[in-house]
């Protein structure tokens, strides 16, 4: 789905306006802004339990750390 899903199914999608600018060079770092991003987890298998637990049963209650 990816890059598809943002043009009405083409897959075609402009690049950034800054990448079309005269002075762009593919080096250069642009600014750092703060981003806010949703993460809808789509699956999850075979998740081992953490160190230590002592949860019974099969249920499990995985966490995750994005850095």
């Amino acid at each position: 789905e990816g890059r598809f899903a943002e043009n009405g199914g083409c897959g075609y999608v402009l690049k950034p306006s800054v990448m079309n600018e005269d002075l762009f060079i593919a080096g250069d770092k642009l600014p750092n802004t703060p981003q806010i991003l949703h993460l809808r987890i789509l699956s999850g298998q075979q998740l081992p339990r953490p160190r230590g637990s002592n949860a019974k049963g099969d249920s499990s209650d995985p966490f995750v750390v994005i850095e």
